[in-house]
């Protein structure tokens, strides 16, 4: 299920109804075994190409999780460190130029 809360109206946009609070406790009756709630802005419509990189892959990274192609393989990275960030960046900024 793929749930997208910033859709969902709150109390002040509907006179007082928590939709938000319904919504997470209609989720709860579901007894998921897993549940990842990720919350993250992304602004990248005016950045130039490296900001607008980094934007990107911070909102990815809000997960906690990345999938980095190496090699021919994807994987999935769980750490991925600001230097190791800029290299990947720069990597695709000298591909796109």
């Amino acid at each position: 299920m793929h749930l997208m809360l910033h859709h969902v109206p709150d109390e002040n946009v509907h006179g007082g109804q928590n939709h938000h609070e319904r919504l997470v406790r209609l989720v709860k009756c579901l007894s998921p075994k897993v549940l990842t709630l990720v919350e993250q802005e992304s602004n990248t419509n005016e950045l130039p190409f490296l900001p607008r990189f980094v934007e990107t892959m911070n909102y990815y990274l809000a997960s906690k999780k990345l999938l980095l192609r190496k090699g021919s393989a994807l994987t999935f990275v769980d750490d991925v460190n600001s230097s190791e960030l800029l290299l990947i960046a720069q990597n695709w900024s000298s591909k796109l130029t």
